[in-house]
């Protein structure tokens, strides 16, 4: 048991969903319950189902998970089934098949949500890590804000991916306060993005140089491209293309 509590990827899975939890608490309904569900459950059938078509072996789908429970904390939670399910097999059908050096080479997560997003001109809403801000000090805020970091103790010790969330925080940071005069420093959802999805450890640089130039250059290339134009969010098409750019690390 202690063995299997000690692989970074279980971690990150409890984690997210003690963050879940947190969101759940926050706003208790059965839409809530349902998208946790529904976004674990499909990311998990479609990976298990794609690796059987792809290797024909059979595992325990700790990346599905992570990648449902993900989805779940930023989807609407008013999306309909079929708009996850499709995200869903979007996310595992590109982590299984679109492959290099037998590895997947894009953000399930962010792959499956910006391309559905497309399909069915949906938006984000990062229900789940929009919500815990220290505007305003007091002990639950306090205790929201620091379990949304939490992910960082694997993203930053076990992945050992800190420089590019670093460089990426510094440099949403001062884009945001030259050009938007918005400092976003603690913004939730900003972080959460930092923390979690730029740094999944098949899809981003390994070398500690190449990890700097990549979070900063994820953070810089929505005000290069105008990727705003293409997308609901501009985030998720941002982390791709650095994983298209990264993709020898």
């Amino acid at each position: 048991m202690l063995s299997v509590l000690s692989i970074p990827k279980v971690q990150l899975v409890l984690i997210l969903f003690l963050l879940y939890a947190t969101a759940a608490i926050k706003f208790p309904n059965v839409n809530t319950l349902f998208l946790l569900f529904v976004c674990v459950g499909f990311n998990v059938t479609f990976d298990l189902l794609f690796t059987l078509i792809r290797k024909r072996t059979f595992f325990i789908p700790l990346a599905a998970m992570v990648t449902g429970l993900i989805m779940a904390l930023i989807i609407d939670r008013s999306s309909t089934w079929l708009y996850i399910a499709t995200a869903a097999a979007i996310a595992m059908g590109i982590k299984n098949f679109v492959r290099v050096d037998n590895r997947h080479i894009l953000n399930p997560a962010a792959s499956g949500l910006f391309l559905s997003g497309l399909l069915f001109n949906q938006y984000l809403s990062w229900w789940g890590v929009s919500f815990q801000t220290v505007t305003q000090i007091n002990l639950s805020n306090i205790i929201f804000f620091l379990i949304l970091l939490s992910p960082a103790i694997i993203s930053f010790f076990r992945f050992k991916k800190y420089y590019s969330i670093l460089a990426y925080i510094f440099s949403s940071t001062v884009i945001s306060q030259l050009l938007l005069s918005n400092f976003s420093l603690l913004d939730p959802s900003i972080l959460f993005f930092a923390i979690v999805m730029l740094p999944e450890p098949m899809t981003s640089p390994v070398n500690y140089k190449k990890q700097i130039i990549y979070g900063a250059l994820v953070a810089v290339l929505p005000f290069l491209f105008a990727i705003p134009l293409v997308s609901n969010d501009p985030l998720l098409p941002s982390l791709l293309l650095g994983n298209l750019i990264f993709l020898k690390k």
